[in-house]
């Protein structure tokens, strides 16, 4: 079980686990004043909803301490490809695939949630007027492999 702080958080606040994180489009502003945060400037950005099959889709590439050259696939989060990358043959993690079809099977996963405002029995409808959010994306991720 993991359980992580949540910065700016009263103490003793933690994220469950497995946890759901929420990420915001939000053009402008956004205030929270249920715990007396500060308003700050939040940047949007244009991707896709993703939801991650594997906590382990999340990993970067790591080649291992060995000198071998293999060539094989991992899922980059930021380009939400599989991409190619040189294992060294030892260790790593388990973003590492033999084939890019097994990468794809793995990690890749199309058609979820486009959400419009966030759902009504949650505390940020109040904190984030709908007029300010573009989408929101939710992750779940089980981050057993911790």
């Amino acid at each position: 079980m993991v359980e992580g702080k949540m910065k700016g958080r009263k103490k003793g606040h933690s994220l469950p686990s497995p946890f759901t994180l929420l990420f915001f489009c939000i053009a402008g502003h956004a205030t929270a004043e249920l715990d007396g945060s500060k308003e700050e400037h939040v940047v949007g950005a244009a991707l896709p909803p993703l939801k991650l099959v594997h906590s382990f889709c999340a990993m970067k590439a790591d080649d291992g301490p060995c000198k071998a050259i293999h060539i094989r696939y991992f899922f980059n989060i930021k380009s939400r490809k599989c991409e190619v990358f040189e294992y060294g043959g030892c260790h790593g993690n388990e973003n590492n695939f033999l084939t890019l079809e097994e990468c794809q099977e793995k990690c890749v996963v199309t058609g979820q949630y486009p959400f419009s405002y966030p759902p009504t029995n949650s505390s940020f409808a109040s904190v984030i007027s709908h007029s300010q959010i573009t989408r929101i994306w939710e992750v779940e991720a089980l981050f057993s492999s911790y």
